[in-house]
């Protein structure tokens, strides 16, 4: 299940429906673009906590088991503590993984 979401969130950066980069992503949050964030593992309690109060609670966060080192490369960038997926038609498949692993629990 870990791997259709991995590649999903190929698929979804790939159809420009991944936000990375913490000013961006925060900025997105407040503007009620993103629909599911995507933590890294290692990610600060601090980062995550900011990205929470921007979302307010309207927004799906879902920890992965990849480092932040990791992250970043899975889209084709640095590396990144979270991504943000957009309300868009192009990340429906990778929503659609998330909430499946997210119910495994």
């Amino acid at each position: 299940m870990v791997a259709a979401a991995l590649d999903g969130l190929s698929m979804a950066q790939a159809a420009g429906a991944v936000i990375g980069g913490a000013q961006q992503l925060e900025s997105a949050l407040q503007k009620g673009m993103i629909h599911s964030v995507i933590v890294a593992s290692d990610a600060a309690d601090r980062t995550v906590a900011k990205l929470r109060e921007a979302a307010e609670e309207r927004v799906a966060f879902v920890t992965l088991p990849l480092s932040t080192d990791e992250l970043g490369p899975r889209i084709g960038r640095g590396p990144r503590a979270a991504v943000g997926v957009t309300s868009s038609r192009a990340g429906v498949h990778l929503r659609r993984q998330l909430r499946r692993l997210a119910d495994l629990g």
